[in-house]
């Protein structure tokens, strides 16, 4: 999260109740020009290579399908062909 190119918090923490009160999350916040520059350089290169994600069952399997054409079926996502 960015605040105003000056600092950022990074880390695991998500903007939730849960998150503040009963996980164990952390958040550090940097006010270093250089590191908050190459963060935010980092940030939008990233966004600017990346590219929609189908959420949707199909669209996960799909997806797992691209890096490891066995993964579905390694995580049970698939129904095995023998037991149907």
């Amino acid at each position: 999260m960015f605040a105003d190119n000056q600092r950022a918090i990074i880390g695991s923490i998500n903007l939730a109740p849960g998150s503040f009160d009963s996980r164990r999350e952390l958040a550090i916040e940097v006010h270093d020009d250089s590191i908050a520059e190459r963060l935010h350089h980092v940030v939008h290169h990233d966004w600017d290579h990346s590219e929609p994600l189908d959420l949707s069952d199909k669209g996960l399997v799909a997806e797992l399908k691209k890096s490891d054409p066995g993964a579905a079926e390694d995580l049970a996502l698939t129904k095995d062909k023998r037991n149907s």
